[in-house]
């Protein structure tokens, strides 16, 4: 079964976070995981508000032993500025 892994900043936050400043309850990675045949649980996503491409980077090299063949992974990048 494949996983799909998701590192970036808020843009790849997914629905299940609930905060009043998001009121969605689907956006892209819900309908790529369901396109890609991916269960909510094998979505591994460590997105976070703000962080910079440092911060990004270093969430995947953490990640990256736990890849399988056949996993997706996906990796949003965040204004240079960010630091």
């Amino acid at each position: 079964m494949s996983k799909l892994w998701i590192v970036g900043d808020s843009y790849s936050i997914g629905s299940s976070y609930k905060q009043n400043l998001w009121q969605y309850d689907e956006n892209w990675i819900d309908i790529v995981s369901k396109q890609l045949n991916v269960q909510d649980n094998d979505v591994e996503n460590f997105s976070q508000f703000g962080v910079s491409n440092d911060y990004i980077f270093k969430k995947l090299i953490e990640s990256f032993y736990q890849f399988q063949e056949n996993d997706y992974v996906i990796i949003q990048t965040t204004s240079p500025s960010r630091k």
